[in-house]
């Protein structure tokens, strides 16, 4: 999820017809939200293709924080520095504030959205690094070995 607003602003009149508007507070959120992990119920919770199916869908999560662990510093180095560059807004009135603080978050969604664009082409190629026929054939092997050496546990 990628989220930005301006919680807060200060607003300093210039005269009656021109104000500027500060943001004080700044939130963003960019993370994920309670991932979950699905398996179809027609695999056998106890069998090895289950235990293979949560394995592999444990990387693709731990892919998925490992890719954004790196992100959030840069896109928190972005942010910084487009609050830098982008100090006020001038609005022609207080009561304007409001269409003030929409202009620079579209501003710093502007500046972040490359940066986000790329997270995402990332994580997708990282993914693309699991989710292929070489690894597929790679774990299915591996259960298919386990049941060829354990009999036994399949037929209980």
């Amino acid at each position: 999820q990628y989220q930005i607003w301006i919680k807060d602003v200060y607003v300093k009149t210039l005269d009656q017809n021109h104000a500027c508007l500060l943001p004080s507070e700044i939130e963003i959120k960019f993370g994920y939200n309670d991932p979950l992990i699905y398996v179809s119920k027609e695999i056998d919770r106890n069998s090895c293709k289950f235990s293979q199916v949560i394995r592999h869908e444990q990387v693709h999560q731990r892919i998925n924080i490992l890719t954004l662990e790196y992100f959030l510093p840069l896109i928190s180095d972005e942010l910084q520095k487009a609050v830098r560059d982008v100090k006020a807004v001038k609005v022609s009135s207080p009561e304007q504030g409001e269409d003030g603080a929409e202009e620079l978050m579209k501003y710093y969604q502007a500046r972040l959205g490359p940066l986000i664009t790329t997270f995402e082409k990332v994580l997708e190629k990282e993914q693309d690094k699991l989710d292929n026929l070489t690894n597929y054939q790679m774990e299915w092997e591996l259960c298919r070995k386990y049941e060829s050496e354990h009999p036994a546990e399949q037929t209980e």
